[in-house]
């Protein structure tokens, strides 16, 4: 915290008298202290206008706390005027150095006469103004309550607003204010960071809002809905509500693990919300989501800022920087020419995600020609560890501010509380269970095979040269049955690598992971009623060939899991039995597709659950 020097404190003091005696009464002090922190050394009111002051020694052998953008800053933010008053030492008196007010313009250097800058216009109180008039308010209480002041703060983008010595050490408080006919302020959606970021000096928070109505409004019950109210007008009278501190819970200052794919799963999450909006006969708009290293997720719908769409990547830079995020994933539309003759236009959409070291795109269509009635198909996915475009680049460090940041900044500050908030409660890996674990893997990764158009696509029928139908959707179902195979047995893996020590025993570790196979089948089940498959291809059917799969694993005489793998699904591809019909192409033909399937699918288990997978 800033200590002012005695030197300066003698300074400071001599420059307040000075501006009293100029005022003759009309000032109304705002800033007459020496607590910390500091962006103007004083402050005052005049009529409907407001003066912040930074003192300065001519002779720049003594000088103050803070900075001149300080100054500007909450100058600017109240609208007021930034002043810097010349102070001169003559022998043990400190004299101002400028005539009259002794105050400069912090801008133009020019003489200010306060005075001459009052008019009769009715100016409403800006934020940062009513938010330093709540912080005045819960500090009197404080203080008629016997409580020691540390320091306090009226800037609304700072937290907390205020420190007091509390019972048994430091306190901090974050304070609103609510402007009528606003009635309440929810706590910030940041809360636990603020929490984290005071926990060295003291754990103890509190929560308090400030109400306040112009004292001559009519108080129209329905004020919000019809308009009938009066703003707050700076220099009149203020009919003030305030109930007292609202305790805070004690937030778990223990580091919090970040999910090695949680860029993946803000995609996958993005993709579940456009198919369940399909639903519902709505495409999802544009969407941006980012979350930060506690866990705190924010969701905002781009169509809504009026912003202009060469913006939008800047926009979605700043915020991830403002916010700290550690991930991100949103969502666009494009119109796609994939034909000229004749011209066919395709709806595509794209998903990108990322995190540090691992970047996402996904691209989807609708999988009727012309409507989304049958639900989506994915058409192209890609991983890697660096921004492939510019697209992905949303995470550069160290930041580059764009020239728009101011206007950026004004619109988050804006629209922050007012978006989307949600708390994923990361926990650190000890404190995850097994089949917590289990969930989110499941949740994340295992709707891909049944969306992915690379097991389905007319390409894969002219490689295989498929000639009917029946071969291509036989085909379609040996890809799913051997990829969901290849999901359940990297899950198996993943929890007796990470979580091997916490099993008591062997049955310990077979009850979990029958119990992970079991959520794997339940979603599995719902994935089959929601798309078109041969009528065979049942929970009862993927069962029956999973069981082969893992047979043929375990008694495999290689220790290498794709052979026997690949051999399995040859074997599928080819049984036929009443309406189920084998695929009518060569075994090397189907060998290559296979091996190209289960070599991708295996790289992308790789990266989501560890290396040392599907061996």
């Amino acid at each position: 915290m800033d200590k002012v020097s005695e030197a300066f404190a003698q300074c400071w003091q001599a420059a307040g008298l000075h501006l009293q005696e100029q005022g003759q009464g009309s000032l109304k002090w705002l800033r007459a202290h020496l607590n910390p922190p500091f962006l103007e050394h004083l402050s005052f009111r005049i009529g409907n206008q407001l003066f912040f002051v930074r003192i300065e020694d001519t002779h720049e052998q003594v000088v103050g706390p803070a900075s001149l953008e300080g100054l500007l800053a909450i100058a600017d933010g109240c609208q007021g005027h930034a002043c810097v008053m010349p102070m001169m030492k003559h022998g043990n008196e400190w004299r101002s150095a400028v005539p009259g007010w002794g105050l400069l313009d912090a801008k133009t250097e020019k003489i200010i006469n306060p005075v001459a800058l009052v008019t009769n216009e009715k100016i409403e109180m800006t934020d940062w103004e009513l938010q330093d008039f709540a912080v005045q308010v819960v500090r009197d209480e404080l203080e008629k309550g016997g409580k020691k002041l540390m320091s306090w703060q009226g800037n609304p983008a700072v937290d907390p607003s205020l420190w007091f010595v509390g019972d048994n050490g430091p306190e901090w408080v974050v304070v609103r204010a609510a402007r009528w006919p606003e009635r309440d302020v929810a706590i910030p959606s940041n809360i636990r960071q603020i929490a984290l970021d005071c926990a060295t000096t003291g754990k103890t928070g509190h929560f308090a809002v400030v109400r306040a109505a112009n004292s001559n409004d009519p108080f129209d019950p329905q004020a919000k809905e019809s308009g009938n109210y009066i703003p707050l007008v700076r220099g009149e009278g203020l009919n003030v509500g305030y109930k007292g501190l609202q305790p805070l819970p004690v937030f778990d200052t223990a580091p919090i693990q970040v999910p090695a794919d949680i860029g993946r799963q803000l995609a996958t999450e993005l993709i579940g919300w456009f198919e369940k909006l399909l639903e519902t006969q709505t495409v999802l708009p544009k969407v941006f989501t980012g979350v930060n290293v506690q866990g705190r997720q924010f969701i905002v719908m781009m169509g809504d800022l009026g912003l202009e769409n060469r913006e939008h990547l800047d926009f979605m830079r700043y915020v991830l920087h403002k916010e700290q995020a550690v991930a991100f994933a949103y969502k666009m539309r494009n119109a796609v020419e994939v034909c000229t003759e004749p011209q066919i236009i395709q709806e595509q959409h794209t998903f990108f995600s990322g995190q540090v070291g691992k970047y996402i795109a996904v691209d989807i269509t609708s999988q009727a020609p012309d409507s989304w009635s049958d639900g989506i198909k994915i058409i192209r996915r890609s991983s890697s560890e660096e921004p492939e475009i510019f697209f992905q680049d949303l995470l550069t460090n160290p930041y580059v501010p764009s020239e728009l940041d101011q206007k950026y900044k004004a619109l988050w500050l804006d629209i922050r509380d007012k978006v989307q908030w949600r708390d994923r409660q990361w926990r650190p890996t000890e404190e995850k269970r097994p089949i917590d674990f289990a969930q989110e893997v499941l949740a994340n990764i295992l709707p891909f095979p049944f969306q992915d158009q690379h097991l389905h696509s007319r390409e894969l029928g002219e490689r295989l040269e498929l000639q009917d139908s029946a071969s291509a959707a036989k085909f379609q179902v040996v890809c799913m049955c051997f990829t969901l195979f290849l999901i359940k047995r990297s899950l198996r893996e993943a929890l007796a690598m990470k979580f091997g020590a916490a099993f008591t025993d062997v049955l310990d570790f077979n009850r979990t992971a029958l119990a992970a196979d079991d959520l794997a089948d339940s979603m599995i089940a719902q994935q089959l009623k929601r798309a078109s498959f041969p009528d065979y291809f049942n929970l009862e059917y993927f069962e029956r060939w999973n069981r082969r799969y893992h047979e043929a694993a375990r008694d495999s005489a290689t220790k290498n899991l794709r052979q026997p793998t690949l051999n399995t699904a040859l074997l599928q591809a080819t049984f036929s039995y009443e309406s189920e019909d084998a695929v009518d192409a060569t075994d090397a033909l189907m060998l290559v597709e296979f091996s190209r399937i289960y070599d991708a699918y295996v790289q992308e288990l790789r990266n989501i659950l560890g290396d040392q997978c599907l061996h």
